[in-house]
């Protein structure tokens, strides 16, 4: 197996690479569902906490997709309308220029042509930015949603319209 930049061999590590791709039961789940219906896939989102990012390919290497602009241009749109609601803010960029080099990311897959070949593909870190990290109060859980919410609605809206 080939193990580029951000991934590791240790599987204790949080970059972990698995056994092999797509070796969890999930993933393949996830995969044969993206596959099957892609023909009809405008989008791949998804999602996760936490950072309040919103999140582009590439993973991999710091280069960006030919189209980077266009769904850059897409993510500030959905950006602005969550921003709207609550004032939360949300960092947008690739994933390296954001974070780090990470191999084996799922908006990675889902883009390349090798993989889904879907043209439109975000990773979304929702609240908050490390005071709470993976256990947000109940109370911050509605408003994360109706944020969401909204920009998942300007994509819509962008699909219906293109």
């Amino acid at each position: 197996m080939v193990i580029a930049n951000g991934a590791s061999s240790q599987y204790c590590s949080e970059q972990y690479h698995g056994a092999a791709p797509f070796s969890e039961v999930e993933n393949q789940a996830a995969r044969d569902y993206v596959l099957r219906h892609r023909a009809n896939l405008a989008s791949f989102v998804t999602i996760h906490a936490y950072s309040q990012m919103w999140l582009l390919p590439w993973a991999w290497t710091p280069a960006k997709p030919d189209d980077y602009e266009e769904l850059k241009s897409l993510a500030d749109n959905a950006v602005a309308a969550l921003t709207a609601v609550h004032g939360t803010q949300y960092i947008v960029g690739s994933i390296p220029e954001v974070l780090y080099v990470a191999s084996g990311s799922s908006i990675d897959w889902a883009k390349h042509a090798s993989g889904a070949g879907v043209a439109y593909a975000y990773a979304l870190e929702l609240r908050d930015t490390g005071r709470y990290g993976f256990l947000l109060p109940e109370k911050f859980i509605k408003p994360t949603a109706e944020e969401t919410w909204e920009a998942i609605k300007v994509m819509g809206h962008f699909f219906r319209k293109n």
